[in-house]
């Protein structure tokens, strides 16, 4: 089965073990299958770092209301196949650092899902066509004085209908790294703080990278290519 090669595939890179959130499943701890992205994590925060691959073949997954420590952990939606995260209501993905191939993160609530305050610091990784998704309220807050690390690579994007994406308040940082063929779509980045936007392909034509939208409510944006 497909999901079966996906699992093999991501094996070859994960670091303590692969844990697969299938949607609809009935748990199956043996076989390291769960039907619930609470147990899923659990399993995976005893193993890490460690993977769990997000099988939507079902359905997309959901994130519930809750603080969930996804530091070191790599959602990972498979070779060909995309994953889906909604993230509902009163969750919040805290944590460090967290690695996302190949799954969309959906904003569904109705506050950030990731919120950064005081000094703190976190690494976001988007690769693969991994993407943020939201509506009104932005999927991540960068408040005081903490820095937003984010690396977007190979079809990521971030995207929002009618609101920010980002929200970077006075005093705090976003540093967004990157690579071929992702984009920053307009108006996903907003706020007084800082952001540094740095294009490492070095392809960007007349000083600006078309996938990098130069159309923001933030006010302090600096670019830099190459």
């Amino acid at each position: 089965m497909p999901v079966l090669n996906n699992r093999c595939a991501v094996a070859r890179n994960s670091g303590g073990g692969i844990f697969t959130y299938r949607v609809g499943a009935t748990t199956d701890r043996e076989h390291s299958i769960y039907g619930t992205f609470a147990e899923a994590l659990a399993a995976a925060q005893v193993a890490r770092p460690s993977t769990i691959l997000i099988d939507s073949l079902n359905g997309p997954g959901e994130v519930l209301a809750g603080a969930w420590d996804v530091d070191n952990i790599h959602l990972f939606g498979g070779d060909g196949y995309s994953g889906t995260l909604l993230i509902q209501d009163g969750a919040t993905l805290t944590g460090n650092g967290l690695y996302v191939e190949n799954v969309v993160l959906n904003q569904m609530g109705s506050a950030p899902f990731i919120s950064l305050g005081g000094t703190s610091e976190k690494f976001l990784t988007l690769t693969v066509g991994s993407s943020i998704v939201c509506d009104a309220v932005p999927a991540i807050e960068v408040l005081d004085s903490a820095s937003l690390l984010m690396v977007m690579r190979y079809f990521s994007y971030i995207y929002s209908s009618s609101g920010p994406v980002i929200n970077t308040m006075e005093f705090a940082q976003t540093f967004i790294f990157t690579d071929i063929a992702v984009a920053i779509y307009p108006y996903t980045l907003d706020g007084t703080g800082t952001y540094l936007i740095d294009d490492l392909t070095g392809i960007a034509v007349d000083n600006q990278n078309q996938g990098l939208s130069h159309s923001h409510n933030a006010t302090n944006i600096t670019y830099a290519y190459g």
